[in-house]
């Protein structure tokens, strides 16, 4: 009789906050992009669009912050 073994691997705390971390700022950085396009007129992403994203974003944590 063959016994195998399975080892379950848990995460550690700051992995999973790592990784939520990840995933959030992908989807801000998501609808970020999807706004800049449909709501602000943005219609490539060049110096300006970069620039005013990376001022938008540090406004978006700032206010989720609070």
């Amino acid at each position: 009789m063959v016994l195998t073994q399975i080892f379950v691997q848990l995460m550690t705390e700051e992995e999973v906050i790592d990784r939520v971390c990840d995933r959030v700022i992908g989807t801000i950085y998501n609808e970020l992009d999807y706004y800049m396009f449909e709501e602000l007129g943005y219609e490539e992403t060049d110096e300006e669009y970069v620039k005013d994203a990376e001022k938008l974003i540090k406004k978006i944590i700032k206010e989720l912050s609070k």
